[in-house]
């Protein structure tokens, strides 16, 4: 596993590159994060590239192995300074043309790593547009409580309503890590959100889900 993940990540180097270094940094992050990489990342991407179609991000026949992969080919220009990520994806969208036998050819680590910095880039262009923060650490987080697309956009829009700019909130609120006026603050929109989502919920079902998702963020 070790060798995948150094594998992995060598790969996510060469290809972030090309987006800046806070994208590459974010990308080898969530490597080094999220459990069994390989495994998990394919359903992380997916609820991530959901919930940006939803917020009219991304096209919905786009998604993060694709985004990836684009930004891998040669010829590809690099994120210019100050250009945002939709504008970025636009780019890729109208001026790249994927390249579907070097995809194809590719090794899955290869396949992972254009994945994890598909994942990254959505992360980001969600984060700049609704103005609440996506991290690597909670996105990696996303997965060990099994995160629904329709939790993420539902949490999303809560938080930028609420005036909450990172996601982080909710894995500290998990951790116990929050003070108590923010732990009021993320346990209501917690309580909110996951009632709107299953109106059958009562308080002890929703205080036992809260258990098994501070549970989940625990282990490792």
């Amino acid at each position: 596993m070790i060798a995948i993940i150094s594998s992995v990540i060598s790969a996510v180097s060469s290809i972030a590159a090309t987006v800046g270094p806070a994208l590459s940094t974010f990308a080898t992050t969530l490597v080094a994060k999220l459990p069994s990489i390989i495994e998990t990342i394919v359903k992380v991407a997916k609820v991530v590239v959901d919930v940006a179609q939803a917020f009219g991000i991304l096209n919905p026949d786009e998604d993060a192995l694709t985004l990836g992969a684009k930004v891998k080919q040669e010829g590809t220009r690099g994120r210019m300074d100050g250009e945002s990520m939709e504008d970025y994806f636009n780019y890729l969208r109208e001026e790249v043309e994927l390249d579907k036998d070097k995809l194809d050819n590719m090794t899955d680590e290869e396949k992972v790593a254009c994945q994890v910095v598909g994942t990254a880039m959505t992360s980001e262009a969600i984060s700049e547009k609704m103005g609440v923060k996506l991290s690597p650490e909670f996105v990696a987080s996303m997965a060990k409580i099994e995160m629904s697309a329709v939790q993420l956009e539902a949490y999303v829009k809560s938080f930028c309503k609420n005036g909450i700019d990172s996601m982080d909130y909710l894995t500290r609120f998990l951790n116990g890590k929050l003070s108590d006026s923010d732990l009021v603050q993320v346990y209501n929109i917690v309580e909110s959100v996951e009632k709107a989502i299953d109106p059958t919920l009562d308080d002890n079902a929703l205080q036992s889900k809260i258990e098994d998702m501070k549970s989940a963020i625990e282990s490792d």
